[in-house]
């Protein structure tokens, strides 16, 4: 088999591991985006828990304690990044693709 082969055989690959990724994040973004929501909507409910219930819920996060609105900024901020590494695959799609 000849290096041309090779190489392109080589950058098949990655394209196609570039695409698999890339619907990987898409799916991630569309459920983070989701989730914010759902917590938007659900702040007032939840900063009204009881002590006792809010405890039992940080249990169930496993002991975070940070606030609604501290949760929405991390997600949001966790989202960004999906969206800055979606962008950047996507990138390396275009180069990556024959013209």
């Amino acid at each position: 088999m000849s290096t041309k082969q090779t190489l392109n055989q080589d950058i098949v690959a990655e394209l196609e591991a570039k695409k698999t990724e890339l619907e990987r994040l898409q799916k991630q973004q569309e459920q983070l985006g989701s989730f914010i929501v759902d917590l938007q909507s659900r702040r007032e409910e939840l900063q009204n828990l009881s002590t006792s219930a809010r405890q039992a819920r940080e249990n169930r996060l496993k002991g975070t304690t940070a606030s609604i609105d501290q949760e929405i900024v991390q997600y949001q901020q966790e989202l960004q990044s999906t969206v800055q590494r979606i962008a950047i695959i996507r990138a390396s799609i275009r180069l990556l693709s024959p013209s």
